[in-house]
């Protein structure tokens, strides 16, 4: 025989949080409120990326790659060392947006490439740490890349 519910239990996990709430079937509306609010942070869903992915588009004046590089200028001087996680961080406290680990990584690669960081591997580390060339020759460097290959995608729009 089946027993009658006497309320609700939810448990929710995001990256490293995690939450578990149980309620009664006597619950006010102003409880639900406030339990809408504490799960407010697990509560991102696909439609919400969606939107934020067509905001993103509709922004055509900053690209992604570009928003990263004038962040990176901003928050780093040149010749700190710094690591792609450290660059994520910095981008979304910056632009209060998030940016994938594996498209920082690969932006910042690319940055190499061009000339603008140079990169290490750090000492008895897997990590790769990256720093700011000096700015007149990370410009000079850029310019020869641009003229060998023609402007990249970012630079066309």
């Amino acid at each position: 025989m089946p027993t009658k519910s006497t309320g609700i239990k939810l448990r929710l996990k995001k990256g490293d949080l995690e939450l578990e709430i149980e309620v009664g079937s006597d619950v006010s509306e102003e409880q639900l409120k406030l339990i809408q609010k504490l799960i407010a942070p697990f509560a991102t869903s696909e439609t919400n990326r969606n939107e934020r992915k067509s905001r993103k588009r509709m922004n055509t004046e900053e690209t992604t790659y570009s928003r990263l590089k004038k962040a990176i200028s901003v928050m780093f001087k040149t010749g700190e060392w710094f690591t792609s996680l450290d660059a994520k961080d910095v981008y979304e406290e910056i632009y209060n947006e998030e940016i994938e680990t594996s498209t920082c990584s690969t932006y910042l690669r690319r940055m190499e490439r061009e000339g603008f960081l140079e990169s290490r591997r750090a000492k008895g580390r897997k990590i790769i740490e990256y720093r700011i060339r000096d700015l007149e020759t990370a410009e000079v460097l850029a310019a020869k890349v641009v003229a060998l290959r023609g402007p990249s995608v970012e630079e066309t729009f």
